[in-house]
């Protein structure tokens, strides 16, 4: 008898309306769609997520552990012996909660490592395979952990798994976790600013059985006012914290608010000035004609020095020797392939070019890209090595670039000959 598949209810998303099912959740239940987000009380897909809100932390330096019981009335003798006390306690606590968090990372490594199967055929793909939940199996052997810590340790061995597989061909070995934890649903009930003055409250286990509460004291740089802001928007409610860590930075101990924050789309309005001299391919310029950013593109000066030269010899070679039947097609067969091998490495070089000026123009918010030609070669006779490149070519290859990210090309000037006035015309 065939099984036959539950059905779910259609999840909408609030922002573009796409419908899509759910799926199982804990309990017999049903959940919201996979990669399916609900920020800020808004249930949204992957696409709208990813393009309405970034993923961003903020880390802060922890200072020292407040003790509860201080009080006025100690000494300073008694005072130095609690904050003494709570220091320990706390490091017990952080090696105890950094070392369950590591050893369920690579725990998930192995877990992997175990239901990944072998190579096809001794060649580099593997065949495809349903992972298991790995939090639920995690989970039946180990009740007490805190479910956010252990969701968070594996979610990031499962990342650093893929990326070390992907990059290096290797298994990684996880040295330290940081230890997430779940924040209130109101961040102004776990964390306080007074003027410079950063606390917040952390709860982190002291052994399998018992936890404790502890409030920490964060540094704030007075030179460096943006993570105090943007913890000041996470209290305020403009930024929605999903999780707050303690982990271990070189020899500094680091809380971190990771949450997610609004994407700010902004016009773009600014114009880019590129204009190529007779020493640099091109170089970014402001109003005020002060440089900003350069590409000298020696590569293709010493390409087209080397080609010219060689193309000169060759064709001497062709001038004063007689040759003949095959002797003579494969002379001319090797001349094509040095011309197929220049013009590859030319256009090539043409688009890395035009893919970072266009870049460059993309993260200055620039809706326009002015190119300034440099003045004839009479006026400027040092100019040889770029006398010879390819301009014509390059601006098409350029004006497609930027025409993808919705940049339009105007050329001021002309890249070759004597242009006795100036004109403004975009290129087609």
């Amino acid at each position: 008898m065939e099984s036959v598949k539950p059905v779910y209810p259609l999840y909408a998303c609030e922002r573009c309306g796409e419908q899509k099912p759910g799926k199982k959740a804990k309990n017999d239940g049903h959940g919201p769609p996979q990669n399916w987000k609900r920020v800020q009380g808004s249930l949204m897909c992957k696409s709208c997520c990813d393009s309405s809100f970034a993923i961003a932390a903020v880390s802060l330096r922890l200072a020292r552990p407040v003790p509860s019981e201080a009080s006025k009335a100690l000494t300073e003798q008694q005072k130095q012996k609690l904050q003494k006390d709570e220091w320990d306690l706390f490091n017990k606590a952080l090696r105890f909660a950094l070392g369950e968090t590591t050893r369920i990372g690579n725990w998930t490594i192995r877990e992997i490592m175990r239901c990944e199967p072998p190579l096809l055929h001794g060649g580099t793909d593997r065949p495809k395979v349903v992972k298991p939940n790995l939090y639920a199996t995690y989970k039946e052997f180990r009740q007490s952990f805190p479910s956010k810590a252990a969701l968070s340790a594996i979610t990031r061995a499962q990342s650093m798994y893929a990326a070390s597989r992907k990059r290096h061909g290797q298994n990684p070995s996880i040295r330290s976790m940081p230890f997430a934890i779940e924040p209130p649903k109101n961040l102004w009930r776990a964390v306080s600013v007074d003027g410079r003055e950063i606390t917040v409250d952390v709860t982190l286990p002291l052994s399998a059985t018992k936890t404790r509460e502890f409030k920490l004291r964060l540094k704030c740089d007075p030179k460096n006012t943006r993570p105090l802001e943007t913890l000041k928007r996470m209290i305020a409610g403009e930024v929605e914290c999903r999780e707050i860590s303690v982990l271990e930075s070189g020899k500094h101990t680091m809380v971190k608010f990771t949450g997610y924050f609004p994407v700010e789309h902004n016009p773009h309005t600014n114009i880019l000035r590129v204009q190529s001299t007779d020493d640099t391919f091109c170089q970014i310029i402001n109003a005020k004609s002060m440089r900003l950013y350069a590409l000298n593109a020696d590569l293709a000066k010493q390409w087209i020095g080397e080609h010219s030269r060689l193309m000169q010899r060759l064709g001497d070679d062709r001038k004063f020797e007689r040759r003949t039947g095959r002797s003579k097609e494969k002379f001319e067969r090797h001349v094509t392939w040095l011309c197929e091998r220049h013009a590859n490495r030319m256009r090539s070089y043409m688009q890395m070019q035009a893919a970072q000026i266009a870049n460059w123009a993309e993260r200055q918010k620039a809706n326009c890209v002015t190119w300034i030609d440099w003045p004839d070669t009479q006026s400027h006779p040092n100019v040889t090595a770029f006398e010879q490149f390819p301009w014509a070519a390059f601006l098409g290859i350029l004006t497609s670039t930027l025409k993808q990210k919705d940049i339009t090309l105007i050329r001021h000037g002309v890249a070759s000959g004597s242009v006795p006035q100036e004109s403004m015309e975009p290129l087609e």
